[in-house]
């Protein structure tokens, strides 16, 4: 038998390990008391336990664990384990050691990994100068941290010589996902004819007057620039894939004297408008996702934020389920409270306002926490905002992009790019439609699930929910689960699995992926699986 244990059970201790157990998809006993307990295997087995040794988790990085080529921060001062083959360093010193039976840790990763998703890594970067703040988010830390812990549960595996049975991420064969997301803020230009070129000029981007004298005398034909949905569809419907659009319905006062007030509420529209009716029938209709984009105060007020789903829902004639808040406002954890308790399934309004990357240390979807309670909603968190990026330019955007692609694709999490609606107008985004389009030809060339948020989150519901049992005997084990349908095995001598399991289970099973000494399978009318 495996286990993992930590000297804590406190709040951070539960959300880590929690989040451990599920994002994984290992079929572990959990017990608290003295501590908190996760158990894999047979209990009459002899046992091999990685132990979890922490301190006190502080608001600034204390130190930095490295183990096979890879450098994590972390937010307790790390300990020296005691004797035996050293399996990672902290500076100098071993903070992870091989010793029988047994692994010793001098990091508490549950407590690490429950700081960063209860909001920590915004406390301990909120000092931090520009420079390393963006290094750090430019990884997902607490990703990183759960992969540590994985790699020493395999090692585990290997002194134990037992089979580590997990769920794959995602689907099919699909190596990582990305999430292509829209915020419709506004559907015409108005203070920005103004406002705009003024700030373009400012910069000394002389250039950009061109293409606003080209924008300005298509609207003179008649073409709002920021009407950009029937270009969009036609080109995720050549790149065979569907995204989803926000809809915001703003109500805020606009006070002529207070230009800050024009960019929060100057730019309403009326969901009710005949025009935007078919719009989002289309969408809809054709397989895009269309969720809300919550107002500016709806984040901490409950009764409005209802009257904005409940007449979203009204115009469409169906419920929604996704949503992402304007300007990514949160109040943590009540905006999440609220849209939980009104049935919203998705959000993604964790987000970075002045830069990209990992806010919350993780590329993989997750339930928010609300004291002891894990909330059904699902957050999505965005990697990747464009307006960040307007003054620095499409270039630097898809530099930034295709970095976090590749760190998404490592890790088998989830890109969420955000790309506004207006960016599809050439004339005022000059390049910024071709790159959405490299960037999705890219990620289905690397394997990725390209889908919408709604998708993604509907997926990891169903992942977290359905379960298998493993039942482990002298001649090998028995899989059995009523639903589930992909299970990922790690073989401790990474032997020929593929053949031997698949002899057993003939035609009922598909092999999706062998690499990283384990096979996927993706059972078809199977219940059992034996090998």
């Amino acid at each position: 038998m495996l286990v993992i244990s930590s000297d804590s059970e406190d709040s951070l201790a539960r959300v880590g390990a929690g989040h451990f157990a599920e994002k994984y998809g290992i079929p572990f006993r959990v017990r608290v008391g003295d501590g908190i307990r996760l158990e894999y295997g047979e209990s009459s087995r002899e046992v091999f336990c990685i132990r979890l040794h922490g301190g006190s988790i502080e608001d600034e990085v204390r130190g930095e664990v490295r183990w096979k080529g890879g450098r994590v921060p972390v937010f307790e001062e790390p300990g020296v384990p005691g004797s035996g083959r050293a399996l990672a360093f902290c500076g100098e010193s071993p903070c992870a050691v091989l010793n029988g039976k047994s692994i010793e840790v001098g990091v508490d990763v549950f407590r690490e990994v429950g700081y960063l998703l209860t909001g920590g890594l915004d406390k301990a970067l909120a000092g931090v100068g520009r420079e390393e703040r963006e290094r750090i988010l430019a990884t997902p830390v607490a990703d990183l941290l759960e992969e540590f812990l994985f790699h020493l549960l395999l090692l585990a595996c290997r002194e134990a010589k037992l089979p580590l049975v997990t769920k794959p991420f995602w689907p099919q064969d699909y190596r990582f996902a990305v999430c292509l997301t829209h915020d419709v803020d506004e559907v015409r230009k108005t203070y920005q004819w103004l406002t705009w070129p003024l700030r373009r000029v400012r910069a000394g981007d002389f250039a950009y007057l061109k293409h606003q004298l080209l924008s300005l005398a298509e609207r003179l034909r008649g073409r709002e620039p920021f009407w950009t949905f029937e270009r969009i569809m036609e080109l995720e419907e050549e790149l065979g894939v569907r995204s989803t659009f926000y809809f915001l319905q703003e109500s805020g006062e606009v006070h002529l004297t207070s230009p800050a007030s024009w960019k929060l509420y100057a730019r309403k529209y009326d969901i009710e408008d005949e025009n935007l009716r078919a719009v989002m029938k289309r969408l809809r209709e054709g397989g895009w996702e269309v969720g809300l984009h919550g107002s500016y105060h709806s984040f901490e007020r409950e009764e409005l934020l209802s009257r904005e789903k409940s007449k979203l829902e009204a115009v469409l004639g169906d419920k929604v389920h996704g949503i992402r808040q304007h300007h990514g406002n949160l109040s943590i954890p009540l905006t999440w409270e609220l849209q939980d308790s009104l049935g919203f399934a998705c959000d993604t309004s964790l987000l970075l306002s002045d830069t990209s990357g990992f806010r919350w240390g993780t590329c993989f979807p997750f339930s928010p926490y609300s004291g002891e309670r894990q909330l059904s909603l699902i957050e999505i968190p965005t990697t990747f905002m464009d307006t960040p990026y307007f003054m620095r330019g499409a270039a630097e955007a898809e530099r930034r992009c295709r970095a976090l692609m590749e760190e998404v694709r490592r890790r088998g999490g989830v890109l969420n790019l955000l790309f506004h609606h207006t960016v599809f107008n050439p004339n005022e985004f000059p390049g910024w439609m071709e790159l959405y389009r490299r960037l999705v030809q890219r990620a289905k060339s690397m394997g990725a699930w390209v889908t919408t948020a709604g998708e993604i989150a509907s997926w990891w519901r169903r992942r977290r929910e359905w379960s298998f049992d493993v039942e482990f005997s002298d001649s090998g084990m028995e899989v059995s689960s009523e639903r589930w349908r992909y299970l990922q095995v790690y073989h401790p001598e990474f032997c020929d699995l593929s053949t031997h399991i698949l002899e057993k289970v003939g035609d009922s099973s598909v092999l999706l992926r062998v690499d990283n000494g384990s096979i996927t399978i993706g059972l078809k009318n199977l219940q059992r699986v034996v090998g």
